[in-house]
C-alpha cells in the first residue's frame, strides 16, 4: 500500500527563498498591494517612547516597556520569533521534538531550562520565578489562572500570543522587535517575508478553481480534519485550495474535527495534505493501517493518482516565522504546478 503514498520533500535550497537583508532588497519585492489585510493586527499596535501597547491573547490591553532584561519563552515556536525579532532569553523549555527550531543561541547552556513540556500542568512556576525573568512569553494553551495569575501576583510582566496565521506572525513580530528596541527588523525581516508571500499569492489571482483538499491532521493516537480556521487550512483556503471538511457539521466551532469517512467518499477530494504532529512516521503508518487495504479509499482520486503528501512539519505544524512564504510556494507546487 505504500506506493499509493508520495512523500513530499519540503527542503528549499533556493536563492529566491533566502530573506533580503536590507530595505532596499524589501522595495524590489513589493509587487502586489496587501489585499488580504495580512498587516490589519499589525497596524493596531501603539508605539510610544519607551513603551509598546496591544493587545494579547487574553483579549486585555498591555503596555510593556521597551528593553526587557530577562526573558523567558515557554514556547518554542515563540522562541524563534522572539530571536528573528532582535531578542534573547534566559529561560525556555525543552523538548525532544522541537529544540532543533531553535537557534543556536536559544541552545546554550546559560540558558535555564524551566521546564520540559510546553503543558500547563506540566510547568512549575517556582522554576520560572528562579530565573528571575522581568518578563514570561507564554502561548494561549498555558492555563491563566495556573501560570499567568501567579506570575502577575509575583511581579512578573507576562504576555499571551495568540498565533494561528501570517496576520498573527506579522501583529507579534512588530510587537517584539519594538520590545527589544530594534523596531527596523520589522521591515528588513517580517515585511520581506510578506513581500514574498503576497507574491506567490499574486500568482494565482486569475485561478477560478482551485484544487479539492483534505487536511488531516495526525498525531500519535488519532487523526482529524483541519478546518481553514487553523493555520495550514488557512493557507489552505488562501491559496484557493477547497476545504472538504468546511462543509461538516461544526457544532463547536473548532479548528478541526473528527474525519468523517463517508463524506470524505462523496467529497471526493484531489489532494490529502497530512499535517505531522511527529518525526517518528507514525502519521503514514496510522493512515496506512487505516484506510490502506480499504477499496472505498483506494477508489479517491488523490489516492489513485498518488495526490497524498506529507508536509514538513517546520511549515505546517510548528509555526514556520519568517518562513511562512516558503509554505505558501510550496502549497502552490502542490496545487498548480503549471503556474510555479
Amino acid at each position: 500500500m505504500k506506493k499509493f503514498i508520495k512523500l513530499l520533500g519540503i527542503m528549499i535550497i533556493g536563492v529566491g527563498l533566502i530573506g533580503c537583508s536590507s530595505s532596499e532588497n524589501i522595495k524590489e519585492e513589493i509587487l502586489v498591494d496587501d489585499a488580504f489585510g495580512f498587516e490589519d493586527k499589525a497596524n493596531e499596535i501603539i508605539i510610544a517612547g519607551d513603551t509598546v501597547t496591544f493587545i494579547d491573547g487574553t483579549g486585555e490591553e498591555k503596555t510593556i516597556n521597551k528593553n526587557p532584561k530577562r526573558v523567558v519563552s515557554l514556547y518554542t515556536s515563540h522562541t524563534v520569533l522572539w530571536y528573528e525579532a532582535g531578542g534573547e532569553i534566559v529561560g525556555r523549555i525543552q523538548t525532544g521534538t522541537s529544540d532543533d527550531q531553535l537557534p543556536k543561541e536559544a541552545l546554550s547552556e546559560d540558558i535555564q531550562i524551566v521546564a520540559t513540556s510546553s503543558s500547563a500542568k506540566n510547568i512549575s512556576i517556582e522554576s520560572i520565578i528562579s530565573s528571575n525573568p522581568d518578563l514570561v512569553i507564554l502561548g494561549t494553551a498555558m492555563s491563566q489562572p495556573t501560570l499567568v495569575e501567579p506570575l502577575k501576583v509575583a511581579g512578573i510582566e507576562t504576555i499571551v500570543v495568540d498565533y494561528e496565521n501570517m496576520q498573527d506572525y506579522l501583529k507579534w513580530f512588530k510587537v517584539f522587535s519594538n520590545l527589544n528596541g530594534k523596531a527596523e527588523l520589522y521591515d528588513t525581516v517580517a515585511k520581506n517575508t510578506l513581500n514574498k508571500t503576497l507574491n506567490t499569492l499574486e500568482i494565482i489571482k486569475d485561478v477560478e478553481h482551485g484544487p479539492t483538499v483534505l487536511n488531516i491532521y495526525a498525531t500519535p493516537k488519532s487523526l482529524s480534519a483541519n478546518l481553514s480556521a487553523s493555520m495550514s487550512g488557512g493557507m489552505i483556503s488562501a491559496m484557493k485550495g477547497i476545504n472538504i471538511a468546511d462543509e461538516w457539521n461544526n457544532p463547536e466551532l473548532s479548528n478541526r474535527i473528527d474525519i468523517n469517512l463517508e463524506a470524505v467518499l462523496i467529497a471526493n477530494p484531489d489532494k490529502i495534505l497530512v499535517q505531522q504532529s511527529s518525526k517518528d512516521g507514525s502519521a503514514r503508518e496510522m493512515i496506512e493501517d487505516l484506510y490502506g487495504e480499504s477499496s472505498a479509499w483506494q477508489a479517491l482520486d488523490a489516492v489513485k493518482n498518488n495526490e497524498i503528501y506529507y508536509l514538513d512539519m517546520k511549515l505546517f505544524h510548528y509555526k514556520p516565522n519568517s518562513r511562512f512564504n516558503e509554505a505558501y510556494q510550496q502549497l502552490g507546487e502542490l496545487f498548480y504546478p503549471e503556474l510555479f
